[in-house]
């Protein structure tokens, strides 16, 4: 049996030892700038790649690595700011998928540096690829225009820090003749659900739109307005709002 760590970690401001498969590793308990980034000098193909760049804590994002090995099992791991170490979803075995791409599901518990690896492992052989090196942001409050855009155009929310569970008015300028609005919300987990019924506006130039919004998840939810006629289709958005739990 042997084992090969791809990457090294840097120096740490805290160290702990901790260990990820049967590959030792360290950890540290400083908080990078929000964002992903790879181990320097790696080859970012044998590392976990994460769905977002700015992962926010209890927000969930895919985490997928390049399948290199035939009859192979893929276990992804988390190192935390603690140093402590948790799978990340159930083990993905492979049977032939070299070219292929494995991927499970994570949702970081805690704000701060967490390091992600992939270790794959067949007959006589395990290879450990990482760290993805994330810092997990806490959830930020409020809800934002897009940089850049036209606040008119883009959905309204009736509050300025909505909660999970609860219900809130999202409204938008109507700004096109004989037009159907449709509102949706894209997740934390990146899925686009309708909020609401369409709302069809025969002349309603200069007027308002508006539907009833309860999130269902905590996290970083995108809302947009769609207004669409014969021939022509516009869609205003995102309003970024940041759901918190219940308090």
């Amino acid at each position: 049996m042997r084992t090969v760590v791809r990457c090294g970690i840097a120096a740490a401001v805290a160290v702990a030892m901790v260990t990820v498969g049967v590959t030792t590793a360290t950890a540290d308990a400083e908080q990078p700038s929000s964002g992903c980034t790879y181990a320097s000098g790696s080859n970012p193909a044998n590392q976990p790649a994460v769905s977002s760049t700015t992962p926010q804590v209890n927000s969930t994002y895919t985490v997928s690595a390049a399948v290199l090995n035939p009859n192979t099992t893929i276990v992804f791991n988390d190192v935390g700011p603690d140093g402590s170490s948790v799978p990340i979803g159930a083990p993905v075995v492979v049977a032939d998928g070299v070219g292929t791409t494995a991927s499970v599901q994570w949702t970081p518990a805690t704000v701060g540096t967490h390091r992600l690896y992939a270790a794959e492992s067949g007959p006589g052989w395990n290879f450990t690829y990482g760290p993805t090196t994330c810092g997990v942001a806490a959830v930020s409050l409020g809800c934002t225009y897009a940089s850049g855009s036209n606040p008119a155009n883009q959905p309204a929310v009736s509050s300025t820090t909505p909660q999970v569970n609860s219900t809130y008015t999202v409204s938008a300028a109507v700004l096109n003749p004989n037009t159907t609005v449709v509102f949706s919300d894209v997740g934390p987990d990146g899925s686009s659900v309708p909020i609401g019924a369409p709302v069809v506006v025969a002349d309603g130039v200069g007027t308002t739109a508006s539907v009833q919004w309860t999130p269902a998840s905590v996290g970083s939810h995108r809302l947009y307005a769609a207004e669409s006629g014969p021939g022509w289709n516009f869609t205003y958005g995102p309003t970024t709002c940041a759901v918190a739990a219940a308090s």
